[in-house]
């Protein structure tokens, strides 16, 4: 008996006569691993959105806070020369609210600037290292 050939399947195209049951059935088996390929790229994505939120945070990682601890804070981040400063320009309220807090505590307005700096950036360390702790998972 002479075999009926169909045009060649391609996308859209008809599919050939002499098609294999067989075959047919083994495309049923791989679709019952559908749900592991979908739970690996849920799972990759989720991945990928943590990556993105440790990406937008400003600071060091904590194994790299870790080692500088390590090394010691005096090698890691030696002092700045005198020669160095920071200048902050602040609008007339925020001025006057300086001199008032410095004026309270008996302090001149760039100790107590400074006094403020520095207590601004460790606030600013531990809640990244409170938000470490809540959100990133332990290795």
């Amino acid at each position: 008996m002479a075999r009926r050939e169909s045009a060649p399947a391609g996308p859209g195209g008809p599919a050939p006569l002499d098609a294999n049951p067989a075959e047919d059935q083994a495309g049923e088996e791989t679709e019952g691993a559908d749900w592991i390929t979908a739970l690996a790229k849920a799972q990759d994505e989720e991945e990928a959105r943590k990556d993105r939120l440790r990406s937008r945070r400003f600071l060091p990682s904590e194994e790299e806070l870790l080692r500088e601890a390590e090394e010691g804070l005096a090698k890691a981040h030696p002092p700045p020369p005198a020669s160095e400063q920071v200048s902050v320009r602040l609008q007339p309220a925020q001025w006057k609210r300086l001199l008032i807090v410095s004026e309270m505590s008996g302090m001149r307005p760039t100790t107590m600037a400074r006094l403020l700096i520095n207590r601004g950036a460790r606030a600013i360390i531990d809640e990244e290292l409170r938000w470490r702790a809540q959100f990133d998972e332990p290795d």
